[in-house]
């Protein structure tokens, strides 16, 4: 059985109008873009919000993390994960943890939403303390 292609990315050189093919399976799956490039577009969906932002929306990020991750996910690798949220590396990781007396072998199955947005809401507020010195 033949492998499907990987999607491909393309743009129009002329500045009007950027295009990307989300699947290789179907012509129905491309997305017209009206931005400066493709590229800015890929970042945009492959990132979560960054956390160091003046006004990060909690329960967004809560949703990503339960449409990207299984039930089984770790909080751990949740944290750690751009696609949910960007700003949190290990040391920020568990220093979170242990301020929100979360376990790191906790799941996303166990944790309520709250939980799992005041960790990402923590992390804001450490960088918010640490960048007012």
């Amino acid at each position: 059985m033949a492998q499907a292609a990987e999607p491909r990315i393309a743009g129009a050189d002329d500045g009007r109008c950027d295009f990307r093919l989300l699947s290789a399976s179907s012509a129905s799956e491309i997305e017209l873009l009206r931005s400066p490039t493709v590229r800015e577009r890929i970042v945009e969906t492959r990132l979560g919000p960054d956390l160091v932002a003046d006004a990060i929306e909690l329960p967004r990020i809560v949703q990503r993390a339960r449409e990207f991750l299984d039930g089984d996910a770790l909080l751990a690798d949740t944290l750690l994960d751009q696609r949910i949220a960007c700003g949190i590396g290990n040391v920020y990781k568990s220093e979170v943890m242990f301020i929100e007396g979360l376990l790191p072998h906790a799941t996303l199955g166990e944790l309520a939403d709250a939980d799992i947005a005041r960790c990402f809401e923590t992390r804001s507020e450490e960088h918010r303390f640490e960048t007012a010195r």
